[in-house]
């Protein structure tokens, strides 16, 4: 992303699905602009350069959307989700949305009706004396420095969670149909989270383990960390969600699943 006086023209690559074009780079650029214009109210639609870099998919990975109507795992890769949430993962996760606009004193009330002993500081970098400030127009790093390494950034479920069990794969930026970095992560959390609002589990944590070229909705290994005791319910969550692969697929297109 770079800042100018409008939303720049490329070049249009051809791309073609099944022999039929495709406008990949028109899509792109006219999705992302459109995202970052509603997301971040700070920017101005004048200011705003788009360039898209998509190629082709790789030669070896391409026949696998070929063979047969059922979505073919990408690649051998894992996800996992948890559920529910600690007091602390859940306090922080509904913080996010009020800190926007009444930073350190909604942060200790909010903190307070939780029950939570914290101690409050907003933007700790800062150091007036010295007039020196950590500040970005925007609020997003995009803008100069760290762009959010794959590893280091939010989960599925919105929250970074080193002590939790956690992938190796961000959830966003990848295809919905086969990539099971993306669905893995998703369907895991579903998994938790059905077990808890609905057998009312205590604690689960999910991992799912693809085999590239195998069915997605067929993972080569399911490992549930629970403290339920009936193991066929259990069972059977596990395979409804993955039944609904494609469910979630269709929501992913439609933009009403969170990623991140």
């Amino acid at each position: 992303m770079r800042r100018g006086k409008r939303l720049r023209s490329f070049p249009t690559k051809s791309l073609s699905v099944r022999h039929q074009p495709v406008p990949v780079d028109d899509l792109a650029t006219e999705a992302t602009h459109s995202y970052l214009i509603e997301t971040v109210p700070e920017l101005d639609s004048g200011d705003l350069l788009v360039e898209t870099r998509i190629g082709r998919t790789s030669g070896d990975l391409a026949p696998l959307f070929a063979r047969g109507e059922t979505p073919l795992a990408n690649d051998t890769s894992f996800g996992v989700g948890h559920a529910p949430c600690s007091l602390t993962e859940r306090f922080v996760r509904t913080l996010e949305p009020r800190l926007h606009g009444e930073f350190e004193a909604l942060a200790r009330s909010h903190a307070a009706s939780m029950k939570l002993p914290v101690d409050v500081r907003v933007n700790a970098a800062d150091d007036y004396d010295a007039c020196s400030v950590y500040l970005t127009t925007t609020g997003l790093s995009a803008e100069a420095g760290d762009d959010g390494a794959i590893g280091r950034g939010n989960r599925a479920n919105g929250l970074i969670t080193p002590r939790r069990p956690m992938s190796l794969e961000a959830t966003a930026g990848k295809n919905p149909v086969t990539h099971v970095g993306k669905l893995y992560n998703l369907i895991a959390l579903r998994i938790a989270r059905t077990l808890t609002d609905e057998l009312g589990v205590g604690y689960s944590d999910i991992q799912l383990v693809s085999r590239i070229g195998s069915p997605v909705s067929e993972p080569l290994a399911v490992e549930v960390t629970t403290t339920a005791t009936d193991a066929v319910a259990v069972e059977q969550v596990v395979d409804e969600q993955l039944a609904a692969v494609g469910e979630l697929t269709d929501a992913l297109v439609a933009s009403t699943v969170d990623v991140f």
